[in-house]
């Protein structure tokens, strides 16, 4: 392949993975904000994205915490 056929198939890869990716966190900020609209604790809404999109516990307690001040 040439040069500019690679970069075309990169840039489209790129997108795809990009719109993936846009797609996990607004169903991740939606689930945060769902929780806090249905009075779910903080450690709830941690738990939730642990289980339903395989963070960490650190890794959903720092997104949560983002959300949940907003």
């Amino acid at each position: 392949m040439y040069g500019k056929e690679r970069e075309k198939i990169g840039e489209k890869i790129g997108e795809k993975k990009g719109k993936k990716i846009g797609k996990i966190e607004g169903a991740m900020e939606t689930t945060v904000k769902m929780c806090r609209r249905f009075g779910a604790t903080l450690d709830e809404a941690i738990n939730m994205l642990v289980q339903d999109f395989g963070l960490t516990s650190e890794n959903a307690a720092q997104y949560v915490n983002k959300l949940w001040k907003d």
